[in-house]
């Protein structure tokens, strides 16, 4: 027996030798296949792809797991096997660990992404919503702030297909903004085009239309030095001769339907040029054009369903081997698990040595995971504890506003009353005596009350002081700080305490604009969750640390309706329906902090 066990101590380090070599050897065949995907060359090895994301799954991190499924999805997808490559998207989503500081979510992100352009071929728009929502917020995440925005964009043409022009228009409208804000004016313009393609059919969003367009010729970067586009963009010109066909200006019309024609076209890309010529000629009258251009309309039309009809057959088949082959998958399932038994059973000795160590690291890894759980748990106490305290003191000092601005007006309305006695007459002289006592009664209550508060609210800063200073709550402190510093919160501050004040347009849009930028997350997801403007604004002052009545001023509208905003952001964001508790979840969620 001692003997057995001295063998098996012998043999430990060697087969942890051996793992660790092995583990390497994966990692590089993982990076070099990584590298393959960032150069877009075709992946075939779908073997290679399998024993990696199963070696992985085994012995891997969180983030190596998610590498690993994600390039097994990508190979499925070069090899043209759509369902198989969205499991394997969806399993990569699994492995993630959201909750790790060190999630990879650039690779996330990308995962969803592909999975977006998957659902879109198979005209799944409602799941290619999803995906492209949730990639949107990965790479918000990932600090990529142009793919998160583009992402975003895509919705709208999902939106477009579903027939939801509004909302495409209002997302449209909102991607160009963002991209405008963080310097992608390039970027913008080319989603203007999905507005052009809005506006064309409206006669009544002409103005809009010649202002998309004028903005695109002036300022994209797209056209030669001939200010002429590549033939993939020449789709611009069909809006530009729609608006000038708007206007009857026909000549004009016709000649950038023309400009739209290039060798070799697709049928599709030919369907709007044959359109807008069908139309000009119509209006004009002209019988033989109008015959000629209507045959070539619905031949582009018939190539363009037949090429569509073909697509979707290819859909169908993918499922159908797909189907296929998950018969096989599970007559290989019944023969690797008899393998497995006599594996098991000739390398027993080995399997209870593994067994150990993995007994061992199971204990270890179960006592780190109750570290990290112990310490989020600790961060979380102190974000509540901190947004308590914050709260606490500054509706100590509101009150103290009130109990001065109390005193002062009692004291008025008695000094007003005395004004109007003559001091000649004896109730003069009793009502002035009695003032007096009543004046020294506010006072002595004001300070009572007063002292009571400020001692209170010292206790408080100091508490809030403490709190700042541990390391948990400082380190998620700065974007608060930050974002209080700026001028557009002083300048609400300012107006806040003034009740015949109002706040400009302009002023509202730079303070939402600040607060998207401070907190980029919170924001990301009341735009997600379609919330409206004035619900946007009291999350912001809520975040501030403005009062209710305050935000009523602001805003112009009861208070009643500002606490309905805070009802309805808490049960949005947190499931909560109650206002009460808005601030404590802002901060301890998203690290909104009253500072």
């Amino acid at each position: 027996m001692m003997a057995n066990r001295f063998t098996a101590l012998l043999l430990l380090p060697l087969l942890l030798l051996t793992a660790c070599t092995d583990s390497r050897e994966e990692r590089q065949q993982l990076e070099e296949l990584e590298r393959q995907n960032r150069a877009d060359s075709v992946m075939q090895d779908l073997t290679l792809a399998q024993s990696l994301a199963d070696h992985f799954d085994r012995h891997g991190t969180s983030n190596e797991q998610l590498r690993a499924h994600y390039i097994l999805g990508r190979t499925h997808a070069d090899r043209n096997e759509l369902p198989q490559a969205v499991d394997c998207y969806l399993d990569a989503v699994t492995k993630a660990d959201t909750t790790s500081a060190d999630c990879d979510y650039a690779v996330l992100a990308r995962v969803y992404s592909q999975m977006a352009s998957l659902f879109h071929r198979q005209l799944l728009l409602s799941n290619e919503v999803h995906a492209r929502r949730q990639a949107s917020r990965c790479f918000l995440c990932a600090k990529d702030t142009p793919l998160a925005i583009y992402h975003q964009g895509m919705i709208a043409g999902n939106y477009i297909l579903m027939s939801k022009r509004d909302s495409a228009e209002l997302l449209l409208r909102e991607t160009m903004r963002q991209y405008r804000a963080h310097g992608y004016e390039q970027e913008a313009l080319q989603f203007s085009t999905s507005l052009m393609y809005l506006y064309a059919d409206q006669p009544n969003r002409q103005t809009e239309l010649k202002q998309l367009i004028e903005e695109f010729d002036s300022g994209s970067a797209l056209f030669n030095e001939h200010h002429e586009l590549p033939p993939s963009k020449r789709q611009f010109y069909y809006y530009k001769g729609k608006y000038y066909e708007g206007i009857n200006r026909l000549d004009s019309a016709e000649y950038y339907y023309r400009k739209i024609y290039r060798p070799s076209m697709s049928f599709v890309d030919k369907n709007p040029m044959y359109k807008g010529l069908l139309s000009v000629f119509a209006k004009r009258h002209i019988a033989d054009s109008v015959a000629k251009y209507s045959k070539l309309y619905c031949e582009t039309n018939d190539s363009s369903i037949a090429i569509k009809d073909q697509e979707i057959t290819a859909q169908m088949a993918a499922s159908y081997n797909y189907n296929n082959i998950q018969k096989e998958a599970l007559a290989n399932k019944s023969k690797a698990y008899r393998l497995l038994v006599m594996l098991v059973l000739s390398a027993s000795l080995l399997v209870v040595l593994i067994l150990a160590g993995a007994y061992g690291y199971n204990l270890y890894k179960k006592k780190h995971q109750e570290q990290i759980r112990a310490h989020a748990e600790e961060l979380q106490q102190l974000k509540v504890e901190f947004a308590d305290a914050t709260e606490s003191y500054e509706e100590n000092l509101h009150e103290l506003r009130l109990l001065e601005e109390s005193r002062k007006k009692v004291i008025d309305i008695i000094q007003s009353e005395l004004n109007g006695l003559s001091k000649e007459k004896e109730t003069y002289k009793t009502k002035y005596a009695e003032a007096q006592r009543t004046i020294a009664r506010i006072n002595e209550e004001y300070k009572l009350n007063s002292t009571t508060l400020r001692k209170e609210n010292q206790e408080l800063h100091r508490k809030i002081d403490e709190l700042k200073s541990k390391e948990g709550i400082s380190e998620h402190l700065a974007a608060s700080v930050e974002f209080a510093k700026t001028e557009a919160v002083q300048q609400a501050k300012v107006l806040a305490h003034d009740p015949l004040a109002t706040m400009t347009s302009e002023q509202w849009h730079a303070l939402v604009q600040a607060f998207g930028q401070h907190f980029p997350q919170l924001y990301s997801d009341l735009v997600c969750r379609d919330v409206t403007p004035s619900a946007m604004r009291v999350c912001v002052l809520t975040v501030i640390g403005l009062r209710t009545n305050e935000q009523s001023n602001l805003m112009g509208i009861q208070k009643q309706v500002v606490t309905n905003y805070k009802t309805a952001l808490n049960n949005l964001l947190f499931g909560e329906k109650t206002s009460r508790t808005l601030n404590k979840n802002l901060a301890s969620q998203y690290n909104a902090f009253i500072v």
